[in-house]
């Protein structure tokens, strides 16, 4: 999968750009449609605008909840910079992406790239965003592919 450019922007402007794709991708279309995804299996993925925040951002280690300009979460350009592979790996069937169902979490893991999309499970059959990740330590890769592959 190719990691998307943000060619000559200011880290702002790499914000806007990521959040814009992310609502025209998975929100609505540039004319206001909402945007269906389905599954290899057919099932309807649902993403909520409020999903964005916590997708492109990971947790301040230095927050200070006494501080009120300390920001809790911090914009990711990595995460940022793989905004477009969600929809790649959840509405894809490629070899190298597993799926598995575990409780209400369905999992997609692309073997190749380590990366995770996590999905939530409705009682409706509806598949809800919950979160993204590059797995980039050996010992949580080594969580993960037990968790998913074994």
């Amino acid at each position: 999968m190719k990691l998307f450019k943000y060619s000559n922007l200011s880290a702002s402007e790499v914000e806007i750009k990521c959040k814009k794709l992310f609502m025209t991708t998975y929100i609505r279309d540039t004319n206001g449609n909402k945007i269906i995804l389905k599954t290899a299996n057919n099932e309807r993925i649902v993403f909520q605008e409020h999903n964005y925040n916590h997708a492109f951002s990971y947790c301040n280690k230095d927050y200070d909840k006494h501080n009120p300009i300390s920001p809790k979460r911090i914009f990711s350009y990595q995460r940022a910079r793989r905004v477009l592979w969600i929809k790649d790996m959840i509405t894809s069937s490629t070899p190298n992406i597993v799926r598995k169902d575990i409780g209400r979490d369905v999992y997609f893991y692309d073997q190749k790239e380590k990366y995770v999309v996590i999905l939530i499970k409705s009682k409706n059959g509806n598949l809800y965003f919950k979160t993204h990740y590059l797995v980039k330590n050996k010992k949580s890769l080594s969580n993960i592919e037990n968790k998913l592959l074994y």
